[in-house]
């Protein structure tokens, strides 16, 4: 897969969270993108591995007191979140970001819901039902 499918995907899905603000019943998600770069992020990637039939990783990071989430495959950035930061662009889809490297990752792992909390769970399953139809609905 080219960085332009990935791009185009990350457009889509970023697209889909935007037209569907207000809507998410995970309060995660609620004042996107402010706080919801670990759930945006997992959402992201279990579209991206779905619609794209790609391998890809969830990467969490910190720099001093900010905590940022985003998707990896095969050393491609892919950050729908970034812009709850000063002078971030909505969505970054590129190999090298100096901005990504000053993170000191915490872990890396395949997306997935993993919240043992089942509310919660039930929420972002269905949030995640939600974004991918409309993600579907542009391509």
């Amino acid at each position: 897969m080219d960085i332009d499918g990935f791009n185009k995907a990350a457009l889509r899905f970023r697209k889909a969270i935007d037209l569907n603000a207000g809507c998410f019943s995970a309060i995660s998600l609620s004042d996107f993108p402010q706080g919801a770069c670990g759930d945006g992020s997992t959402l992201l990637g279990l579209y991206l591995e779905e619609s794209l039939g790609v391998d890809v990783e969830y990467v969490a990071g910190v720099k001093g007191v900010q905590h940022h989430a985003w998707i990896e495959h095969d050393g491609l950035i892919i950050d729908i979140s970034a812009d709850q930061f000063e002078g971030m662009d909505s969505v970054i889809v590129q190999p090298v970001s100096q901005w990504h490297q000053d993170f000191n990752i915490q872990h890396r792992r395949r997306p997935c819901i993993d919240t043992e909390i089942p509310k919660h769970r039930h929420d972002l399953e269905r949030d995640f039902q939600r974004l991918r139809d409309t993600a579907r609905e542009m391509a």
